[in-house]
């Protein structure tokens, strides 16, 4: 998982370019703001890494490819 825990709420990064979302109350919330963005949870030599829809489109995880 990409949510860091920063200055009293959750953030969601994105595992290959940082980019973040909007800080969230609670882990749970970020978490539903991923799913809600199009983020996808993609898992590379047994490690879930969650990743943009930007990154998506440039590392062959996007739907269709």
């Amino acid at each position: 998982m990409c949510i860091e825990k920063l200055s009293g709420g959750y953030v969601p990064m994105c595992a290959l370019c940082y980019d973040t979302l909007d800080r969230e109350e609670d882990w749970y919330a970020a978490k539903d703001a991923m799913k809600e963005a199009g983020w996808k949870q993609v898992k590379i030599d047994g490690t879930c890494f969650d990743v943009c829809t930007e990154c998506q489109q440039y590392d062959g995880t996007a739907d269709g490819e």
